[in-house]
């Protein structure tokens, strides 16, 4: 089983929070996954989230997305946080982790050094 994982690590814990909601915000507006996010258990209110994308206004789009599902299905926080991610996944039976690193130049740079530390 393999996995595409927004990942941003971070100086701080919930430093990526904001930038990876955004990107789960625009996922979640595709109707296809509405199985999915039900069988999360999370409440995400994804009508509200498809309504909000097709106005453009991604601000309230990122809003709807709960920590719940940026915890869930995302890697981010500092690099031990970022470590215990990966390993989550790893428990939940995902055999290949695809990550996809987002945010500022500065953060990639703490997640290159996460990466780097996976593969050594």
């Amino acid at each position: 089983k393999s996995a595409y994982v927004y990942f941003l690590a971070s100086q701080s814990p919930k430093g990526g929070y904001q930038t990876i909601r955004g990107k789960l915000a625009f996922l979640m507006r595709n109707r296809y996954i509405d199985d999915g996010l039900a069988f999360s258990g999370i409440p995400i209110d994804q009508a509200a989230i498809m309504d909000a994308i097709s106005r453009r206004d991604f601000v309230e789009a990122s809003r709807l997305v709960p920590d719940e599902a940026v915890e869930a299905f995302a890697i981010t926080g500092t690099a031990k946080q970022c470590m215990d991610g990966i390993a989550r996944f790893q428990a939940a039976g995902v055999d290949e982790i695809v990550l996809i690193p987002v945010g500022e130049a500065a953060d990639r740079e703490i997640g290159y050094k996460v990466i780097r530390e996976l593969t050594s």
